[in-house]
């Protein structure tokens, strides 16, 4: 289901066998959304450095060199270990996610105004009339206009093993490859919009949510706080 305004709307434009003129491509580019980007490296490690537990550690840190020995700050190897822990498991997931989305061709072959040319991937807007053979991957969902002993591996997609023999009218998704065959295919959504696309931007934008374990320790830890605080206070008096 589209989740466009009226205003954003990329305009119906029937794609005939010369495919999108110029002028309907521009206007379809201006339209279409671009990639949203992954969390930063900056942001994974802010996640894992600002946490209640260890800024309250960094604070009982700070406490003992000023009013104790400093060899008590030993205990800070746990916050260290913590933050190290967590900020590798994240860095593998982003890594991970970034190798999944390099799958996606850098390039694509599309007819516009009757003429075949190669484009970047985050070019091909919807109403495109994109060419496959063996070894081309899906670059956009969409719907098959000619197949020729078509067969695509949608094994990253399905798991099926086998390839999956396709005719004209077939919808196609991206991250699909041509096993065998060729054919062409009208996009009809593409980048984000895409099933591939829509999957890959929500493990980019993916994190850990707080285990309820990690949320009790949490509210353990301020009440903690709330009352060692004035206790404190107190005995200093």
């Amino acid at each position: 289901m589209s989740t466009e305004t009226a205003e954003t709307a990329v305009p119906p434009v029937t794609t005939g066998p010369d495919g999108l003129t110029e002028a309907e491509a521009a206007a379809r580019t201006r339209m279409h959304r671009p990639r949203a980007p992954g969390r930063s490296y900056a942001s994974i490690v802010r996640a894992n450095v600002l946490t209640v537990f260890n800024l309250i550690l960094a604070a009982f840190a700070v406490l003992t060199l000023a009013f104790g020995d400093w060899r008590d700050v030993f205990f800070l190897g746990i916050l260290v270990v913590n933050i190290t822990i967590g900020i590798a498991q994240e860095v593998r997931a982003k890594r991970a996610v970034e190798r999944l989305a390099a799958l996606v061709a850098p390039t694509a072959r599309v007819v516009r105004g009757g003429r075949e040319r190669d484009l970047g991937v985050d070019d091909v807007v919807p109403g495109d009339l994109l060419l496959i053979s063996a070894g081309d991957q899906v670059v956009a969902d969409g719907t098959l206009r000619t197949a020729d002993s078509l067969a695509l591996d949608e094994a990253v997609l399905t798991g099926e093993s086998r390839p999956v023999t396709h005719e004209a009218g077939d919808q196609v998704r991206a991250g699909a490859f041509c096993a065998e065959g060729s054919g062409s295919y009208v996009a009809e959504a593409v980048g984000e919009d895409s099933y591939a696309g829509h999957v890959s931007g929500i493990a980019r934008s993916f994190r850990h949510p707080l285990s309820p374990l990690q949320r009790g320790m949490n509210r353990l830890l301020l009440a903690m706080v709330a009352i060692m605080i004035p206790l404190g206070a107190v005995l200093a008096l």
